[in-house]
C-alpha cells in the first residue's frame, strides 16, 4: 500500500510507503504502556481544556485530531477506527492546546519506506500552529491511497519548539498508538499520556463547510482566520481523538494506524 500526495486540486506523483509491527514500535516504552478499552480515558478533554484556557502557564501538552476524508466527491470527518479504500484522500485535522509546531511522518507501511510527509516542499513548509485552531495537515496536499491494500501508520507530532523530525523518523521515542479498530489490535499509551476518542461513525461535512475546506486548502493563513475550536461542543467532537502528555516540555507523538482495504 502506498500513500501519495494529492494536491488541491491537481494530483502529483510523489509516493511513499513502509511497514513496521506494533511490537517493534513499542520497544522503547516496554513496561510503561497501557492497553486501553474503547473510548480511552474519560478526563482527557478536561486536561486538554485546562491548558487551552491558561496559555500563560505550562500545564501539559495536548492535541486533538480528526481525519478529513474525500471519497467520491464527498468530504466526511471521522477517526481512524474506519476502513479506507483505494482512491480515498485524507488530511489530518489537528487542534493543539498550546502554540507549537506540527509534523506528520509516514512511520510504517506495506513497502518498507519511511518519509517526512509534512513539512516538506511538496506538502507545505509552514508547520507553526496556534492553540485552539483547527489545522488541516498537510497544508497544501491530501494523502491519497493507491491500489495496494495494507496498513499504513502515520505519526502525528506536536512540539512547543521546532525539533529535528528526522530523529523521530529513524529512532524510538515515547509515543501513543491508536489502532485502526479493524484488526483487533488495541490502543496503547505510555503511562504519562492520556487518550480518549469519540465514536468512529463518519459524519458528512455540510456542503458549505466542505466548499470552504476545499477553497482555502487548510493553510496557516486560512486557519488563523477561524475562531478557536469549541472543545465542549458535541458537533465539534465528531470523530475526535484527544491526547494529553502530562509533561508540558516533552514532545507529544502518536502513531495512527490506517487500514486500507480494496
Amino acid at each position: 500500500m502506498r500513500v501519495s500526495f494529492l494536491r488541491l486540486p491537481t494530483p502529483t506523483s510523489f509516493g511513499v510507503s513502509a511497514c513496521l509491527s506494533v511490537s517493534v514500535a513499542w520497544t522503547l516504552a516496554a513496561g510503561q504502556c497501557l492497553a486501553l478499552p474503547v473510548g480511552g480515558q474519560p478526563d482527557v478533554r478536561r486536561l486538554f481544556r485546562t491548558q487551552l484556557e491558561k496559555p500563560g502557564e505550562k500545564i501539559n501538552l495536548g492535541l486533538a485530531y480528526w481525519i478529513e476524508l474525500l471519497r467520491d466527491g464527498t468530504i466526511s470527518r471521522l477517526n481512524n477506527k474506519f476502513a479506507f479504500r483505494s482512491g480515498d484522500a485524507i488530511r489530518i485535522h489537528m487542534i493543539p492546546n498550546t502554540d507549537g509546531y506540527a509534523y506528520i511522518l509516514l512511520k510504517s507501511g506495506s513497502r518498507g519506506d519511511r518519509a517526512i510527509l509534512f513539512p516538506n516542499p511538496k506538502s507545505g513548509t509552514d508547520n507553526r500552529v496556534a492553540r485552539g485552531h483547527d489545522y488541516a495537515l498537510p497544508t497544501e496536499v491530501r494523502l491519497k491511497f493507491d491500489d495496494n491494500p495494507g496498513v499504513e501508520i502515520l505519526t502525528l507530532v506536536l512540539s512547543r519548539k521546532p525539533i529535528d523530525i528526522n530523529q523521530y523518523l529513524n529512532g524510538h521515542h515515547e509515543r501513543a498508538f491508536v489502532s485502526s479498530g479493524q484488526s483487533g489490535s488495541k490502543d496503547l499509551v505510555p503511562t504519562r499520556i492520556q487518550l480518549g476518542w469519540d465514536e468512529p461513525a463518519p459524519v458528512i461535512v455540510p456542503q458549505e463547510v466542505a466548499a470552504q475546506i476545499a477553497a482555502d486548502a487548510g493553510g496557516k493563513e486560512a486557519a488563523d482566520r477561524r475562531a478557536p475550536v469549541a472543545a465542549d461542543a458535541s458537533d465539534a467532537n465528531a470523530g475526535m481523538v484527544t491526547l494529553v502528555h502530562e509533561n508540558p516540555d516533552e514532545v507529544l507523538s502518536v502513531d495512527i494506524a490506517l487500514e486500507h482495504r480494496m
